[in-house]
């Protein structure tokens, strides 16, 4: 799911972020919570090249969590 190329992580941390932004009415800061908002500023912190690839792992599990949390 995630880029194995640190470089690459901001690109696909760009491109996730611009996402979120073309469906902002399912990405409400009630839905974020704490977790969702932390995600967010790791997004935005890898698009500027401070990567922390420790955190990143989570990301994935922290997305399915959220898709299912949706109904998919």
């Amino acid at each position: 799911m995630l880029p194995s190329d640190s470089p690459l992580l901001g690109v696909w941390s760009d491109g996730y972020l611009t996402a979120r932004e073309g469906t902002k009415r399912r990405w409400t800061a009630k839905t974020l919570e704490k977790k969702g908002r932390a995600v967010r500023r790791l997004l935005e912190h890898a698009t500027d090249g401070q990567i922390d690839r420790d955190r990143f792992v989570a990301l994935p599990d922290w997305l399915a969590r959220r898709l299912e949390g949706q109904g998919g």
